[in-house]
């Protein structure tokens, strides 16, 4: 039963899909279409070092730098951590 609970609620998902209008499903789609074909400027990869004094070793990293920066501005940040195995390069 509870496989043809979920088969129920999977049709009525798609029969909602299926009673949109045509007009709605080509405007969803020129907008997608639209955002792939905009143009993206890409910015750089910087690759700098910094000594660890709890390592006691030197340590790379690398910072994405988006088209445009400026050092004045703040930034929002994404720290990518990699795993034991891998090492600086992992996310570029």
């Amino acid at each position: 039963r509870a496989g043809l609970a979920w088969n129920n609620k999977y049709k009525q998902k798609n029969l909602i899909f299926a009673e949109t209008p045509l007009f709605m499903k080509k405007i969803v789609f020129a907008v997608l279409l639209a955002l792939a074909f905009l143009p993206l400027r890409a910015g750089k990869v910087v690759t700098d070092s910094l000594y660890s004094k709890v390592l006691g070793t030197v340590v790379k990293y690398n910072v994405y730098l988006p088209s445009g920066y400026n050092s004045d501005n703040l930034y929002p940040a994404v720290y990518l951590l990699h795993g034991l195995s891998d090492d600086y390069t992992a996310w570029v």
